[in-house]
Order: C-alpha cells, then structure tokens, then sequence
C-alpha cells in the first residue's frame, strides 16, 4: 500500500546495509516484543490456583434498558484496590439498571457507576458486595507469545475456566494497546495468569460471523481507580458514545479487528480489515502502524518504513511509534539508523520501557554488553514486569558467564509463571550446544 506519503529514505543507499548476527540476537532485541518468536517456544506452566473459589470474584450481569423487561447478560469481576465491579461501558452505558447475581450470594440492582473510561471501554459499577472476593493483579508483559491463559467464566458457566493461548499486544483507536486472543467471550470476563492474577478485562467483537477477541490490559482499570471518582447514573451514559474501536462498521472498529487477525496469524482477513481502515481513516497512527507490521511480516520492509515514518510525523510525541520504526530498521539490517530512532524515542519519552528492552537488544547484537545490561535495567527500573527485558537480561549474563544472576532472572521468571521462564531455559541451551 503506496498511498501514505513517507519521509525521505535516502540513507538506504547512504548507510553500509549491516545485519545482525543470525538466529537468536535478532530475536533478542525485537522478535519477543513483536511476535516474530515462533510460539512454540512458549512454556506451558500448570496452574495450581483453585478456580472454583477465584470463580467467586466473577459476577452476572443482567442489564435492562429504559422500559425494558428481558435483559441483556454481561460479565464484570472485582479486583483488588478497585472499587465496585470492573464491567464493560460500551454494555451498560445507557441502561436502566443493572442486577448484580455473584456464585451462591444473594442479587443486588444498582443504577450508577462509579468511574468510567470510554476509549478504554471500562466502568466501574457501584455494588456493595462484602462477602465477594476480590482477584490480585497480574501483568500481561509476563505472558509469552503462545502461553495459555485462563479466562474466568461467570457463575453460570458450567466450567470455571477455559484456556486460551495469548497472541501479542497490538494498538487499536487512540494508540490504546490490547492482547489479541484466540477467539472466547463473554465480554467483561476476566482473564487470569496462571498463578490466577487477573490480567485484562476480555473484549470480543463480532462482525457477522466473525468474532474477534482480545483483553484490555487491567492496568488500565487500576489507573481509572486512581483517578477522583466520577459518579453517574447508568442511563445519563447514553449521551456518551462508546469508543469507536468497539463499533465494526467503523474505520477504527476494522482497524481493531485487523490488528487481531493479524496477531493471531489470520493474515488475509487481517489484510482485508487493515486496507479498509486505511480507506476511511489515512491518517490512523494505529492503522499505520498495524499495516506496516503486516508488510514487515512479509519482508516488505521499504513499505513498512513508509508507514511507520508517515505515523511518526503524525504523532512523534508517541513512543510506540519509534518502537515500531526502530524494529523495523534493525530487523532490516539498518542498526545505526534503529539506534537514532530507539534513542529520539526515549528523549521524547524516558519512561518507555519497551523503548529501553529494545535498545538493549540492539547493543546487544553489537556486542556492545555493558551497554545492553544497562538498557535491559533500564527498562525494568520503569516497568518490573516486563518480560521482554527479563528474558534479554538473562541472555545477556548467560552469555558473559554469569550464572547466578541469570539464575537469580529465571527464578523470577518462574515465580511469575510466565512464559519467558522456558523461552530463556531453551535459549541458554541453544547457545550452550552451538558451534563455537
């Protein structure tokens, strides 16, 4: 796709094209991020929370409009330091009232919410329920490309649980970053790590028949209970549409669902959704950017660049943005030119830990070691759970031989059951047994 205008790419014939060394260091400093690893790679950790009882944080939900007898059904949850029931705005915005049944308690109605954040398509519902538990909190930045996860199913499910592999982050509406899933429902449900920490709130789409899923990441929720309450009757929410990504007729709605079948390996309905956001909607940053790593997955990374320096002038407050283009430049052999955009990112944002991850990575495939360990710290100072700098850090001291710090990173990895723990165990014996 030629249409968007791009900035000017004369260093390709200005710079020595550089590769980075075969196999695991390209991997190291951008495949992990953005799901060029093979998900095989992913362990599998068996969960050992008793989900019967987590179940007991999950609630139906029956939603009545103004007028209306026959309710709709949804799903919310509670969640440690959250008040009230984590619920989907785009569901109860506008309702009369909505019935609140936990597992084998008695059921409350209520009509008002607490907080809510429509571009993230999150309410907090106003609900007394003392005798209702609440979930911890988990990260999805420890879920590895490939490792299941587990969504919590309402009271009235048979089974408490199902599993479900994660996919990877992608940006959707107003840069809003989600977890693409295979495709589950209800919307509202939590979905857990498998130590039984919610994670993400789990949104699903339908556009005719096919649906889509994925989970907005709980951070989200945690920052919305930070913020001064905002309460508000239910129906007074119907003046206040829900995000447009939540809608598939519109541009950002096939966008989100593009994004999604990407992630999840459905690359020619992802091609349909992303060209016809594109259409409606040129200057979409997330479009770009989701676009541009389609045509990086096929190797077309002259395309991508365009699309990823047309997002940039867009918007080059956002640090997504460099993080997209930077991966570009260094998966296409450009390493000089990825470290100037991974290093203008970070001047424009010196929290973004993926930023740092992905310029360690990059020192990394330079043997610039020292270096490497400071940004994999670096990335970790401002984000601990971020599983990306872990597993580079590990690798790192792996290859420097310093076995009781990467063992002191691989036990963390595997106190958080994440993923990671196995992707670093099998890196570090792939670099024991290669040829030297």
């Amino acid at each position: 796709m030629n249409q968007h205008p791009s900035m000017e790419t004369s260093h390709r014939e200005a710079e020595t094209r550089r590769r980075s060394p075969a196999g695991m260091l390209t991997a190291l400093a951008v495949g992990a991020l953005l799901s060029f690893a093979c998900a095989s790679d992913a362990a599998s950790p068996p969960a050992t929370p008793d989900w019967g009882a987590l179940r007991g944080a999950v609630v139906d939900l029956e939603v009545f409009a103004p007028g209306s007898q026959t309710p709709s059904r949804s799903v919310g949850f509670r969640v440690e330091g959250v008040p009230g029931i984590v619920a989907s705005y785009r569901i109860l915005s506008g309702a009369e009232r909505v019935r609140v049944q936990p597992d084998g308690g008695d059921a409350i109605e209520t009509s008002r919410c607490i907080a809510r954040d429509p571009e993230h398509d999150l309410l907090l519902l106003e609900a007394t329920l003392p005798r209702v538990q609440s979930l911890s909190t988990g990260s999805v930045d420890l879920l590895f490309n490939g490792q299941a996860a587990l969504a919590l199913l309402p009271p009235a499910s048979r089974d408490p649980i199902i599993p479900v592999p994660v996919a990877s982050q992608f940006q959707a509406g107003d840069l809003q970053s989600m977890l693409a899933l295979a495709p589950l429902g209800p919307t509202g449900s939590p979905l857990a790590d498998s130590l039984g920490r919610v994670v993400g709130m789990i949104e699903s789409i339908r556009d005719g028949n096919l649906e889509v899923s994925f989970a907005i990441p709980i951070e989200r929720a945690l920052a919305l209970a930070a913020q001064p309450p905002s309460p508000a009757a239910l129906q007074d929410l119907a003046a206040v549409p829900a995000a447009a990504w939540t809608n598939p007729a519109t541009p950002e709605g096939q966008q989100a669902i593009g994004a999604c079948l990407a992630r999840t390996h459905q690359t020619e309905k992802a091609t349909s959704y992303l060209q016809r956001a594109l259409a409606g909607r040129p200057q979409s940053v997330a479009a770009l950017l989701e676009w541009g790593m389609m045509l990086q997955g096929r190797g077309n990374f002259d395309d991508a660049e365009k699309n990823y320096r047309r997002a940039l002038e867009l918007r080059p407050d956002l640090p997504e943005v460099y993080l997209f283009l930077g991966s570009c430049l260094h998966v296409a052999g450009f390493l000089m030119k990825s470290q100037e955009i991974y290093t203008e990112g970070l001047q424009h944002a010196p929290h973004a830990a993926r930023l740092h991850a992905n310029l360690g990575g990059l020192y990394f495939a330079q043997s610039r070691n020292a270096e490497a360990e400071a940004s994999f710290r670096e990335a970790l100072r401002w984000n601990p759970d971020l599983g990306i700098a872990h597993f580079n850090l590990g690798m790192l001291l792996s290859a420097q031989g310093r076995p009781r710090e990467m063992n002191e990173v691989l036990d963390h990895l595997r106190a958080q059951r994440s993923g990671y723990a196995g992707h670093l165990t099998r890196g570090i014996a792939r670099r024991a047994s290669a040829p030297r």
